[in-house]
């Protein structure tokens, strides 16, 4: 297994200065702006439900908390209901966070917007009962 290791970085090695690569190019990162897209498939019937939480709600807590709102786009077509795109202000490093300070804000706003901390899970709560299936993704635009 070693033998086998060696020859292979060796093999990478040799390609990479074959081919120029180590010396013609620099490490260097993407001169991006990111994002995280989410898709929604909201249960049947309960699309006019969803979108009356996210506005009564949840932009408001945007708004008092001053965090950004995502792009909202009503699907016409496909198996999603609504895509909503966030902006990743740091970039990637966004997604390190499981509670970024952002985020905390949010459901700070949303807590005193409903009344109680138990009041806004129970509204996110609401909400998620509403949602059949999501998924997410990052993307990128080149600057």
């Amino acid at each position: 297994m070693k033998k086998f290791l060696k020859s292979g970085l060796a093999m990478t090695a040799a390609l990479l200065l074959a081919t120029g690569t180590a010396h013609a190019q620099e490490a260097s990162k993407r001169d991006a702006i990111y994002y995280n897209v989410v898709l929604v498939d909201f249960k049947p019937g309960k699309t006019g439900a969803a979108l009356k939480i996210i506005k009564d709600y949840f932009q408001k807590a945007s708004d008092m908390a001053g965090t950004a709102k995502p792009v909202q786009h009503g699907m016409m077509t496909g198996n999603w209901d609504m895509m909503l795109i966030w902006t990743m202000e740091g970039g990637m490093a966004d997604a390190e966070w499981v509670n970024s300070p952002r985020d905390l804000k949010w459901i700070t706003a949303l807590a005193e917007l409903t009344g109680s901390q138990e009041k806004a899970m129970a509204k996110w709560q609401e909400y998620q009962s509403l949602v059949a299936k999501t998924t997410s993704a990052y993307s990128y635009v080149e600057n």
